[in-house]
């Protein structure tokens, strides 16, 4: 059996391709069907079944099942959707029975087939692996090619990279091809080619047997793995870590399964075009799942945070004898810097502006006065928009220094480059060299410098300082992945979370200067980038986990600090979810 998808006739159709004609049935026509359309420019419209997944059970030798579906029948769903269920009836190795049961649904109007799929075991087993929906995207087709693919929280790559690769990380955690559940922020497996984009949806608390979640993702572009020709995007279970080592597609650690319980599957196999990339399968995530509600402030409400968060600059970086405040606690040599920065003071100035209690702004405002009277200089580009006691004379001077300094940097096309030169502060030995090209080019590398020309331009007016700006904001066009914001660390190539904040930013100062809508839809497409940084959901025992940032997809030096891993518990070893849950 295969799932046909006639992008002629449109019509989504089942064939068993050794019948006849008359042995097709066909389900869906019109809208719905054209819906279907992406997949045979994808590859998959004999793979949905014929590669639909396969299950391990743990029999002596262990044997591994292709699932192959004997019948297939539409059910009824309304008739604003199509659907089809697809069933079979298996003998492991031991003689023992499973019932399999696959549905596919897609509504009128959607751009997500849902899949629900069970294994069901009439005898006691022990489960190695229960695979699907496995979608080797492209094969037969284009292969192995891409434009670019996102895996949330870990990859995002662009047409000439493997997955997987040592780009951003040189130890062995840079194989990425069965992660630990946590480490992936958003459930959205995501390749993008030609125009259009597949993906793989899921909710990762959706228990898969009993109380049990946490499906692990299969992620390979191409699928290097196993020399396909061919990306792949699946889900499995039993999961890591608590069965499955990472990396691995069968269980260390056998699970057990009970007669008559199944092992259930659900996720959403989004088909996207035409699209802008990849990261409209995160867009069509959050369509599916919506968006999580925020976790409650854990201090009552947003003012008490506020004071909490001040009590940073008040008390515990405070050095009183000094006038000044520590940059680190506990930071080692490389971090045991002292000082009276401008930004400090402007976080002194918003929150008395925003505190409820008199006496608490005053407390702020003394500090402020404190560190100034010290010799701390106040012209932070921002303070223009948040400083209300202090007048244009006693900031504009500093800042268009700085603004004409930092164009007189510029490069020709408004760039700002990278200077591999200079030596890289968390480790003086080296040169920027080791993290990246001298004169390489990236979003981070001149989003910042380009919003501070622009918040200048916006509040003087400046001819000059409008043009650089809009130069820079068109260069910067080329660009679709977010890099090198945090190149003091990281290297230049690494996906980077802060050079999407950054480029959203810019993009919005150009937009309130000039008024054009492509810096708008620039800011939108900047702000979508920051998505898959951001964990959409959280296991039930570190609710922080919750709308948690990576900070970057790669490492500290290639090798240092795993700057993905945060701020997810990666060393938890439990995939049952309490059962308060």
């Amino acid at each position: 059996m295969a799932v046909v998808l006639d992008s002629d006739t449109n019509w989504f159709e089942v064939a068993n391709p050794e019948g006849t004609a008359e042995d097709n049935k066909t389900i869906g026509t019109g809208s719905i069907a054209r819906r279907y359309t992406t997949t045979k420019a994808c590859g998959l419209n004999d793979r949905i079944v014929a590669a639909a997944g396969e299950i391990v059970a743990k029999h002596r030798p262990v044997e591994r099942r292709a699932l192959l579906a004997s019948d297939v029948a539409p059910f009824a769903v309304g008739p604003e959707a199509a659907a089809l269920v697809f069933s079979n009836a298996i003998i492991d190795a031991a003689g023992h029975a499973w019932n399999l049961d696959w549905r596919f649904r897609l509504g009128q109007d959607d751009d997500v087939i849902t899949v629900a799929r069970e294994a069901t075991p009439q005898h006691a087993e022990s489960l190695v692996a229960f695979e699907g929906p496995m979608l080797y995207v492209g094969a037969g087709t284009f292969g192995g090619a891409k434009d670019s693919a996102i895996l949330p929280g870990l990859e995002w790559l662009t047409a000439d990279e493997e997955s997987s690769n040592t780009l951003d990380i040189w130890t062995d955690e840079h194989v990425r091809y069965v992660p630990h559940p946590h480490k992936v922020t958003v459930p959205a497996l995501a390749i993008a080619y030609d125009g259009a984009a597949i993906g793989l949806l899921w909710d990762p608390l959706e228990p898969w047997h009993d109380d049990v979640s946490r499906l692990s993702p299969v992620y390979a572009s191409p699928h290097h793995f196993e020399g396909k020709n061919a990306g792949l995007m699946g889900l499995m279970a039993p999961s890591v870590p608590d069965y499955v080592s990472e990396n691995a597609r069968e269980a260390r650690t056998p699970y057990p399964v009970g007669p008559g319980e199944p092992i259930a599957i659900n996720a959403g196999i989004a088909l996207l075009a035409p699209t802008d990339g990849p990261l409209s399968v995160v867009d069509a995530w959050y369509a599916q799942y919506g968006t999580p509600d925020p976790m409650p402030y854990p201090r009552g409400d947003i003012l008490s945070e506020l004071e909490f968060t001040m009590e940073a600059f008040m008390d515990s970086l405070w050095i009183p004898d000094e006038k000044q405040w520590e940059m680190y606690l506990d930071g080692g040599s490389h971090f045991s810097a002292q000082g009276r920065p401008a930004q400090f003071l402007m976080f002194l100035e918003l929150a008395a502006r925003l505190v409820d209690l008199p006496a608490l702004a005053d407390a702020y405002r003394q500090r402020y006065d404190e560190v100034v009277d010290a010799g701390a200089g106040v012209a932070h580009p921002q303070f223009c928009y948040y400083n209300q006691t202090l007048g244009p004379d006693a900031v504009l001077p500093s800042m268009t220094a700085n603004v004409a300094s930092l164009i007189a940097q510029q490069w020709e096309d408004g760039t700002w480059r990278f200077d591999a030169d200079q030596p890289i502060p968390v480790d003086p030995t080296k040169t920027g060299h080791f993290l990246g090209p001298d004169e390489a080019s990236e979003l981070g590398l001149s989003a910042a410098n380009a919003l501070t020309v622009a918040q200048f331009a916006r509040l003087t007016g400046d001819a000059y300082a409008t043009e650089r700006t809009i130069l820079t904001l068109e260069t910067l066009k080329q660009f679709r992945i977010p890099r090198a914001a945090q190149v003091w660390e990281v290297p230049v190539h690494t996906p980077d979370v802060l050079a999407a904040g950054y480029g959203v930013q810019a993009y919005l100062e150009g937009y309130l200067i000039t008024g054009r809508q492509d810096f708008l839809d620039e800011a939108v497409y900047w702000a979508r980038a920051v998505l898959p940084f951001i964990y959409t959901w959280g296991d039930p025992a570190f609710d922080w986990m919750r709308y948690g940032s990576i900070p970057v997809f790669g490492a500290t030096m290639y090798t240092g600090c795993l700057l993905y891993t945060s701020p997810s518990p990666r060393d938890r070893t439990r995939s049952r979810m309490p059962s308060s849950a």
